[in-house]
């Protein structure tokens, strides 16, 4: 795991640096890979980590610092966006889901791998999609959009896990009539 962590948190520091000097052509030439160009997208790019890392990387130009940085506000985020999410369900009851999805041992547990613990925007996602089946509003679409990009950011592995996990959740929404479609939002979904 030493090297794993080494690695996450030169990429974070890397492309907090990179975002900071406007290089964005770093986010994609890191090294990773090296010496092949652009090997960034063959693994994890760390793009989001660097944009979390960006705060920690500007006040103290510190690696470990900047890494940090991205390790709490990713824990923040979760919480937030479950809590967000549970809350139309649970009401005052949601902080317990948003403490207990940051606080996750297996998110904890794997900071040193924060694109593998990166399920932080997951939330965000299934709400915006929610939202949009629901109200079928053009923000919503916006919302929907920014937080897919969001979680794509993260790097491959949130992607993987809306794929199993949001699909299957929005269908048993439709299916058990949380969420009603009319003939606009049924044009939403083709």
């Amino acid at each position: 795991m030493e090297n794993d962590q080494l690695l996450t948190i030169f990429g974070a520091a890397h492309n907090a640096r990179a975002l900071a000097s406007g290089n964005l052509r770093a986010l994609l030439d890191h090294g990773l890979c090296w010496p092949l160009p652009n090997a960034a997208i063959l693994g994890e790019h760390m793009i989001e980590s660097g944009l979390l890392a960006l705060p920690g990387y500007l006040l103290s130009r510190d690696p470990l610092v900047a890494y940090n940085t991205a390790c709490l506000l990713s824990i923040l985020i979760a919480a937030a966006g479950a809590y967000l999410f549970a809350a139309g369900s649970f009401g005052r009851g949601a902080w317990v889901a948003a403490v207990l999805f940051a606080l996750n041992p297996r998110r904890l547990g794997n900071l040193e791998h924060l694109a593998v613990a990166g399920t932080h925007w997951i939330p965000f996602v299934l709400l915006a999609a929610l939202q949009l089946l629901e109200k079928a509003r053009v923000r919503d679409a916006l919302l929907l959009a920014a937080t897919a990009i969001a979680a794509g950011l993260t790097g491959s592995y949130p992607a993987m896990v809306l794929a199993v996990f949001g699909g299957p959740f929005l269908i048993s929404c439709l299916l058990s009539g949380q969420v009603k479609l009319d003939g606009r939002r049924l044009a939403l979904l083709v």
